[in-house]
């Protein structure tokens, strides 16, 4: 009678408080209960940061009509909080609308008006961080594609993996392509892998032939834009200063 009236208030304690259990035998029973109830703790704090500040770009260039959305996703605990600023004010715009979503600011048909700084700044009760964008918003014209980001010399070893950048803005249709050379008749066309961005150059396992200036070239109907960088290629068992693969 009294193991009967023992295992009763123990189902009715399982039922109760809604726990789990597991019947691992004949006689045997173990409990589930989550995590933090059984070490009786509360989520550990953290104050907020950016899951994805590599992407966040600090100067953005946009034609006059475009889409802009600015993006500040952010995670922590207690969950932060986001507030946007433009030029240390809040934003207001006197044509269009401004779209917030849980963490971007977007910005339709933009306009030269559109121009300035925009902060994000994300708090919760441990802290708070920011991250500036500086929009400019260029008229529509028709030109040939505008350099807005030129690639950089690089000094790597052999067999190492280099990238290079290139960043046009055109409002007209343009063809982008890389060159091993400054451009002549004797330049040729690079064989490469292109990343996620295709105005980025990738060279894997290079060797001292690869060595050399590499030009990117963007072309439209109006003209033609190019910017060169050199490779210089050593060998392993040399050193040198500040020695980099990563793309710059």
């Amino acid at each position: 009678m009294g193991t009967f009236t023992c295992l009763s208030i123990f189902v009715l304690i399982l039922f109760s408080f809604g726990i789990n259990a597991k019947h691992l035998g004949t006689r045997q029973w173990i409990l589930k209960l989550p995590l933090m109830e059984q070490n009786n703790q509360e989520p550990f704090e953290k104050a907020p940061y950016f899951t994805n500040i590599k992407k966040m770009r600090k100067v953005i260039v946009k034609p006059a009509g475009a889409f802009l959305v600015l993006k500040c996703k952010a995670d922590g605990y207690p969950t932060p909080n986001i507030t946007w600023y433009r030029n240390n004010e809040k934003p207001i715009r006197r044509l269009g609308n401004i779209q917030y979503t849980r963490w971007s600011l977007n910005l339709e048909d933009l306009t030269t008006d559109d121009c300035g700084t925009y902060k994000c700044v994300v708090c919760n009760a441990l802290g708070c961080l920011d991250f500036n964008y500086t929009l400019d918003v260029v008229e529509n014209f028709a030109a040939r594609p505008l350099l807005i980001e030129r690639p950089h010399n690089r000094t790597v070893a052999v067999g190492s993996n280099v990238g290079f950048k290139c960043r046009f803005l055109s409002d007209l249709h343009y063809h982008m392509y890389w060159m091993k050379g400054i451009p002549s008749e004797n330049s040729t066309v690079v064989e490469h892998i292109v990343s996620e961005d295709p105005e980025i150059l990738e060279l894997h396992s290079v060797t001292h032939e690869s060595e050399g200036w590499y030009t990117c070239v963007a072309a439209n109907t109006v003209g033609v834009t190019g910017a060169s960088a050199y490779l210089e290629v050593f060998s392993a068992n040399l050193s040198v200063v500040n020695n980099t693969t990563t793309i710059c």
